[in-house]
């Protein structure tokens, strides 16, 4: 049920997004993922972004996805995340850039003014 649309199609609807990192056909598992599998998953997510040049990088996924992320926690009904709001995470990392923990950043200012702070980098 929750397969993404075609590649060509995002990238027609994404002109500025680099999908030079998706596959043009996923192989969907027959079997539903493990939390164990997700772990792993989300553990190759930190290390990738790890060595990136980048400093700020969004992620964008399945509220699932993002839960466990975050807070380790699928399907937590009575405490759902916000549909399209932009969690901040700190990843820490060694000398290495090997992952060592990520952690919510509670900004002493909103996200706009997160953004603002961005674009005047930029």
């Amino acid at each position: 049920c929750n397969k993404r649309k075609g590649k060509k199609m995002l990238q027609t609807i994404y002109p500025n997004v680099d999908f030079s990192k998706i596959t043009p056909v996923t192989k969907w598992e027959k079997e539903e993922e493990s939390i164990f599998k997700l772990n792993q998953r989300i553990q190759r997510l930190w290390e990738y972004i790890g060595k990136l040049k980048a400093k700020r990088i969004a992620v964008v996924s399945h509220s699932s996805f993002i839960g466990q992320l975050k807070d380790q926690k699928i399907g937590d009904e009575k405490n759902e995340l916000k549909h399209c709001y932009p969690y901040v995470m700190t990843a820490e990392y060694d000398d290495e850039k090997n992952f060592i923990c990520a952690y919510e950043t509670n900004l002493d200012h909103t996200f706009e003014e997160e953004i603002e702070e961005v674009e005047e980098e930029c």
